[in-house]
């Protein structure tokens, strides 16, 4: 499956703003608040054109990266431990790849 990495659900948008701030957090905000470039079946599923400036993506690449880390450290314990949950090993999941979809952005913005 093909996937357009400029193209991020509300779900992903209002996720990744969590866990950002300064410039970034405006940006998101400012992206949320207009009109989705395709609306989904339900609005967490609306899609949005991510159209911001390196310097903004690197930041939210970033926060992201730490984020995840720190769920990571937390989630390969219990993996370790035999104790992890299908719900957590799809949280892992979620966010590994949004963070990923977040650095692959800013490497193709640093083109």
């Amino acid at each position: 499956m093909q996937e357009n990495l400029n193209l991020m659900t509300r779900r992903e948008l209002l996720d990744t703003q969590k866990n950002v701030s300064g410039e970034a957090f405006m940006q998101l905000k400012a992206l949320l608040n207009s009109t989705p470039h395709v609306n989904g079946i339900e609005p967490k599923l609306d899609l949005f054109l991510i159209a911001f400036e390196a310097s903004v993506i690197s930041d939210i690449s970033y926060f992201l990266e730490s984020y995840t880390w720190d769920l990571a450290e937390v989630y390969a314990s219990k993996v370790g431990a035999g104790v992890n949950t299908p719900e957590e090993d799809e949280e892992h999941l979620y966010w590994q790849v949004l963070q990923e979809k977040w650095g692959y952005l800013e490497m193709a913005a640093d083109i």
